[in-house]
């Protein structure tokens, strides 16, 4: 499943990273795996398919060390424009999970886009672009049918930009401290680093490996921990979804996360572009919604003063407040059950309409859910 929004790290609690390597395999790949096993890390490697043609033993022995290997697509073009032109986006990704699965037994289960390059950009004022909402890689992907198990695009949080690094001569310890002070900056998310490079000239001038040895322990001595990409939320919470739906409750429009109203669920703009949900099924016939933020749909405690639970997308994990299931009312309307026998219903609330969950059935309470 390939999302319109980004997949970053950045619901990790405070002090942790994850390492991500792209643009690999390279010349040292294979004894940075090994070094970072020996660290107690798994790492993403997002591997390019015509460089897993010539290091297929890197890429083999990533595996092995446990590391995951990612798809970073086969010759790294920027996805916009190659669909803007009809060119083969879904070959691209398609040629270079036969390749790794070729080599490890396994093909890659999450993608990262080269460039971070996702989206078109429009106006939004003189002289100021931003991306749209809409993309238009994800919908060519989704379409093909071909990648259902690949989720995506894995973008990151911290970048100190470790290919300039190599472009200009910076000692590697001196690199490993930017990328230590930015990892303290930001407190927290998925670390992008390059383990070699699309350009061939820069390949031989790549030092990530040796600033790997000095940055792992430095980040140790902050009191950083790592965890592997599937361990971080919305990474673990994509790969759940099975289909796409806009919630909407009677009368309103589509539902998505108010951020500024601490990740509570409103009614959205009639246009809004992030207002998707993902079906994670569950066991039996229960599943939880993953928001547009990438977590899942929570309700909190219930409330005796005015019979109502909070709900919010804050969920990290598919538990027993994140468990829903739908009860038929006819004509493409549902009403959507809770833990405790409670029903998810809009409220009015001193702050504005809500989603909360309710002692029973009543108000706003039927909703519809359509593919999205």
């Amino acid at each position: 499943m390939f999302f319109h929004e980004d997949i970053k790290g950045d619901r990790l609690p405070i002090g942790t990273v994850c390492l991500t390597y792209d643009d690999g395999p390279g010349p040292h790949t294979q004894v940075l795996g090994r070094f970072l096993r020996e660290q107690g890390i798994r790492a993403t490697f997002f591997v390019l398919g015509r460089h897993v043609e010539a290091c297929r033993e890197s890429v083999a022995a990533l595996h092995a060390c446990g590391h995951l290997v990612g798809n970073h697509t086969y010759s790294h073009p920027g996805l916009v424009a190659l669909t803007e032109s009809g060119g083969d986006v879904v070959g691209e990704l398609v040629r270079t999970n036969v390749l790794v699965h070729q080599v490890t037994g396994a093909s890659p289960r999450y993608f990262r886009a080269p460039y971070g390059n996702w989206r078109q950009v429009e106006e939004a004022g003189p002289g100021i672009t931003r991306d749209r909402g809409e993309s238009i890689v994800a919908d060519r992907l989704n379409a093909s049918g071909r990648l259902s198990a690949v989720v995506g695009p894995v973008n990151w949080d911290i970048v100190a930009e470790d290919w300039e690094c190599w472009r200009l001569g910076v000692p590697p310890d001196e690199a490993a401290h930017r990328h230590a002070d930015e990892a303290e900056r930001v407190g927290r998310g998925l670390i992008l680093m390059h383990d070699s490079s699309e350009d061939p000239d820069m390949r031989p001038r790549n030092q990530t490996y040796p600033m790997t040895r000095y940055l792992v322990p430095e980040l140790k001595r902050r009191g950083f921990r790592f965890v592997g990409l599937d361990e971080v939320p919305q990474a673990f919470s994509a790969a759940g979804v099975r289909s796409m739906v806009y919630l909407a409750a009677e009368g309103e429009p589509s539902l998505t996360v108010g951020v500024e109203a601490g990740d509570a669920i409103i009614p959205g703009p009639a246009d809004a572009a992030a207002a998707r949900f993902g079906i994670v099924p569950l066991d039996g016939d229960d599943f939880a919604l993953r928001a547009p933020n990438g977590l899942f749909l929570t309700v909190g405690d219930y409330n005796d003063l005015d019979l109502q639970s909070k709900v919010a997308a804050d969920g990290t994990a598919a538990g027993p407040r994140q468990r829903l299931r739908l009860e038929f009312l006819g004509r493409g309307r549902h009403a959507i059950r809770t833990h405790g026998d409670r029903y998810l219903a809009l409220v009015d609330t001193e702050a504005g309409r809500r989603l909360a969950a309710t002692a029973r059935r009543a108000g706003r309470s039927c909703f519809t859910l359509a593919p999205a």
